[in-house]
């Protein structure tokens, strides 16, 4: 992974808070696409094909569930996510080789990711693939002979296509997640369900209401220019006592490559959509965290015993 600004700083609360934490209002949960109607669109297939075709150069899988057919479909062909997957790809290895506390990987989105075949996770790690059921469909079909990594666990959590942001918490606890353990969640192309700002907002509120302390997020997110800015998104990060930081997927992209080399301005072309990377680290406590303490509190008063005394 490349050295410096753009790598996701995976050491935990205890050796230290990074430095320039932004502090701003948490934002509200009641975002109108997410709460009380659909979290994924209608065209979630297609826009994951669209996203697939872009990495087949590096993603030898992503070949197998691209359509011919389609080549031209969907606005997501024109913009070269290669860097996108390649931050997450690099930032999801970085974080689990460092913080080894962490089993849980939650693959949260629109994508047919192909990380739990291709990525060589720690053994004894956890993947769960939270996408919309067609997704799910497709990438079965399409991978139906191929095995995930030997000693890690593939979960699948298909999502109805009516099912909110709400719904697909519930699917992912009953699947398995622990929200009371340290996680580490992928969000890649936000952009593909996420049409507003507001939109981008309660997804990451609800998402770091499940994230334990020192849990670890990354993603990207494509929205058009003026809807979402780096400043913006920071407060969000703060807001939900993520420690972190964001910058441009151009930024990201130039340092990939070789000196010299003509930058390739990576934008979706035509569209005016400026795609930002973003990473945080969780300071605070999940509500299954809070939960957990509470029941101990209730249980400590009810027999009369603080258990303080242990402790000294």
């Amino acid at each position: 992974m490349p050295a410096g600004s753009f790598a996701p700083r995976v050491t935990d609360r205890r050796t230290g808070w990074p430095p320039g934490r932004r502090k701003a209002r948490r934002p509200s949960s009641g975002r109108t696409a997410a709460s009380g109607s659909s979290l994924f669109p209608p065209t979630a297939l297609e826009e994951a094909i669209a996203r697939a075709r872009v990495t087949v150069p590096s993603d030898p899988y992503a070949a197998r569930l691209v359509d011919g057919d389609d080549e031209n479909h969907g606005a997501s062909g024109n913009c070269d996510g290669a860097s996108q997957a390649r931050y997450v790809d690099d930032s999801l290895l970085k974080a689990l080789e460092t913080m080894t506390f962490i089993k849980q990987v939650v693959l949260f989105g629109c994508n047919l990711d192909t990380r739990p075949y291709r990525l060589p996770v720690p053994r004894g790690s956890i993947l769960f693939d939270v996408a919309p059921e067609s997704v799910h469909v497709h990438k079965k079909d399409g991978l139906k002979s191929e095995r995930t990594r030997p000693g890690s666990l593939h979960v699948q959590v298909p999502v109805p296509a009516e099912a909110t942001i709400e719904d697909a918490e519930k699917l992912l606890a009953r699947r398995g997640f622990q929200g009371s353990k340290p996680s580490l969640w992928a969000l890649e192309d936000m952009g593909a369900y996420c049409t507003t700002p507001e939109d981008v907002e309660d997804v990451i509120v609800h998402v770091s209401k499940a994230m334990a302390l020192d849990s670890l997020l990354v993603g990207s997110v494509g929205l058009a220019r003026g809807g979402l800015e780096e400043d913006r998104l920071k407060d969000v990060l703060a807001a939900c006592n993520l420690m972190g930081d964001c910058f441009p997927l151009t930024d990201y992209a130039d340092s990939l490559r070789s000196p010299g080399s003509a930058s390739k301005g990576e934008r979706r072309a035509g569209s005016g959509v400026r795609d930002i990377l973003f990473y945080g680290t969780q300071v605070s406590r999940s509500i299954a965290e809070k939960d957990i303490y509470q029941a101990w509190t209730q249980l400590a008063e009810e027999i009369d015993e603080d258990y303080f005394d242990n402790f000294r």
